[in-house]
């Protein structure tokens, strides 16, 4: 696929901003994800997310980043993967004190995208 100039100025846009951005493919794997998305979980690109399932992803970020979790790993995974099934609201508590919110949209298509916000 290629980008038309307004997809690029959108797609430059979008990655502009603080609030990050991610799309899941029907299947549940990472198709794409704004680098502020990718860089609230401690990573340098967005390449270091992409392709990842739901259950790859938590995974990572609950291993890797300065995520803070009030409950046992398993259980928080668990909340988590249940919050991406079901289009459900959830807060990540971090090391610096900020608290963002992951709110998830289906797409029509299939898939659905996730709003990460502060």
């Amino acid at each position: 696929m290629s980008l038309t100039k307004p997809d690029a100025a959108l797609l430059a846009g979008v990655n502009a901003l603080d609030h990050g951005v991610a799309v899941w493919s029907g299947d549940g794997t990472l198709l794409a994800c704004t680098t502020s998305f990718a860089r609230r979980f401690d990573k340098a690109s967005a390449q270091d997310l992409i392709g990842r399932d739901r259950a790859g992803f938590l995974d990572e970020i609950s291993r890797s980043s300065d995520l803070i979790m009030t409950m046992p790993r398993a259980e928080w995974l668990d909340g988590q993967r249940a919050a991406f099934e079901n289009f459900e609201a959830s807060d990540f508590l971090f090391s610096d004190g900020s608290i963002f919110r992951m709110t998830h949209k289906p797409i029509p298509e299939g898939g659905h995208v996730s709003l990460l916000s502060d």
